[in-house]
Formats: structure tokens, sequence, C-alpha cells
């Protein structure tokens, strides 16, 4: 039986083979070679509801079917509808490949399975570097989005290869944001470290969601739960944190973010409303999405009468 990444490397060629065969060898370096280890990256890599091994290239029905030839230089990293990390090669040496789910994501499993810490009941994934943006954090601290990516792509492995270690792994994680350390109340801290906890809307959206994904995943029901208290949480807080043409960053309200420079909120609030089906939700996006439009018309005007 072949592992996952040869059967995704199979579906790829498969396609090429359709096209210009002579070509099948580089794209082989192109497949395994374009990704980022998680080493480098600051939070992990989760994957798509989709199976990866059979959908692991994108339509062809997909924008780089316009014909314009791409290079190396246009390949992009880019996230699908669950906010899952995927290549879009885009239309290189005029191959028409478009977007692919990371090869490598049994390798990247493996990777939590060495990099956590184990508090008996549950395991948190620390984040093990200073950050001194806007504060000063000094390692290891933890946050729910982290925590969630690696909850999710170890499910995912256990649901690709039926491997328990996996499972179990995944299921002491999702244990962490029972932990007063991740969970205040329903609130999914974005940031949990010494004297410095910081309950972020942007957090909070994308790691109750993550709990919907992971009980559909794997049906355990406590995922639901929680998920449940954490959308009861966010009804709650979300009006007071939306004001005219942006959100607060945190129930601390000491910042401000435009809609214009974070668009993403609008599209995990989305997620989540799709989730729900929620009229609080629906309302508050309703608002965000005419307050990007009617503030960047606004910023449009500012911007021509600075330039006459």
């Amino acid at each position: 039986m072949l592992p996952p990444t040869w059967k995704i490397f199979e579906s790829i060629t498969e396609k090429l083979s359709r096209r210009r065969g002579l070509l099948v060898i580089p794209l082989a370096i192109v497949v395994f070679t374009v990704s980022v280890p998680p080493t480098l990256m600051m939070k992990p890599i989760a994957f798509a509801e989709d199976s990866v091994v059979n959908v692991a290239v994108a339509s062809d029905n997909n924008d780089n079917s316009s014909g314009k030839r791409t290079g190396w230089s246009d390949i992009e990293y880019i996230n699908d509808v669950n906010n899952i990390t995927m290549v879009d090669y885009k239309n290189l040496f005029g191959l028409n490949i478009g977007q692919v789910y990371n090869p490598n994501f049994v390798n990247d499993a493996d990777w939590f399975l060495s990099h956590f810490e184990d508090h008996g009941d549950y395991y948190l994934v620390p984040y093990n570097y200073d950050w001194h943006f806007y504060s000063h954090i000094s390692a290891p601290w933890y946050g729910c989005e982290a925590q969630s990516k690696a909850m999710l792509v170890t499910a995912k492995a256990y649901n690709e290869t039926r491997d328990p270690k996996y499972l179990e792994f995944s299921k002491k994680v999702f244990n962490g944001f029972n932990s007063t350390i991740l969970n205040q109340d329903g609130w999914l801290l974005g940031v949990a470290a010494e004297n410095n906890n910081a309950a972020i809307l942007n957090s909070q959206l994308f790691c109750v969601a993550n709990l919907m994904t992971y009980y559909e995943y794997t049906g355990d029901e406590q995922a639901l739960t929680l998920f449940k208290k954490g959308v009861d949480v966010l009804e709650k807080n979300i009006g007071n944190l939306t004001a005219d043409c942006g959100t607060y960053y945190s129930l601390s309200k000491d910042r401000f973010v435009p809609h214009q420079q974070h668009p993403e909120y609008m599209k995990m609030l989305d997620r989540l409303y799709s989730m729900t089906g929620s009229d609080t939700l629906k309302n508050t996006l309703d608002k965000w999405q005419q307050d990007y439009l009617t503030c960047g018309k606004e910023d449009d005007g500012a911007r021509q009468e600075q330039a006459g």
C-alpha cells in the first residue's frame, strides 16, 4: 500500500500525463519541495475536510484555465474556505496544475507528536519563541490557534491512516481546550502566557469554528458542547467589540482593527455563521460587510483629495 504522499503524486501525474508527459519528472520536484517545513512556520498547518488523497489537484475549471503561462515566482500559498493551507501552482509551465493541498501532512502530524507539553489529562502545543509585536511575551506561550491546528491535523491523520496514535494525541490536544490555561468561561484564549492572557476576537472566531470541524472529523460530543459554548460567548460579546469600520482586537479593547486592513475577519465570521445559522452572527456579518464597502469608499475619497 502506497503512503498518502505517493498517492497524491500519482493523482497529479495522472492528470499531467493527459497533457505533457515530458514534464512529469520536473513536477515531482515541485510537489515534494515547494512546501513550508513545520519548524519554519509561526503557526502549524491544518488540513481540509475533503480527502487529501482524492482531492490533491484542483478542478480543471479553475481560474488558471485562461492560458496565461506562469513560472516559479508566481507560486502562492493560499487557504481554502476552512482556512486550510494550499499551494497554488497556477499555470506553471503551461500545465494548468492549479491548487493542491500540502502533500506532507502526515509528516506534519508526526512533527506535532514530538513537539508538545504533557499536562497529564491534556497536551498543550507551545509557541517556543519570544513574541515582541505589540507586546513582550517570552517563550513558551500558548494559544488556541496552534492548539486547534494540532488537534485537526492529527485527527485528519487518523482518518487517513487509521493509526490510533494520531487519534489518541488529538483527543489529548482537544482536552487542552477545557483547561483554565486556554479556556476562560468559553472564551478560547488567542494568547496565554505568564502575566499576559488575551481574549482575541479573531482567535475566538477561528478556534470555535475548528471545534465544529473536529466534531465532524471525530463525532466527539464534547467538542460539540464546547463549540456551542464558544458560540454563545461570542454572541454575547461580538456587539460590544464591533464599531464603525472595524472591530476591537480583543476584550480589552486596547486596539482597533479596520475592516480594510483585515477583511479576513469577515471570512471567519461567515464560516462560523454557516455552521450555526445564528441571527446575531448574521446581523453582525451584514454590518461588517456594509462597513467594509462604505469605509473603503471613504478611504478612496480621502486618498483622491490628498493626491489632488
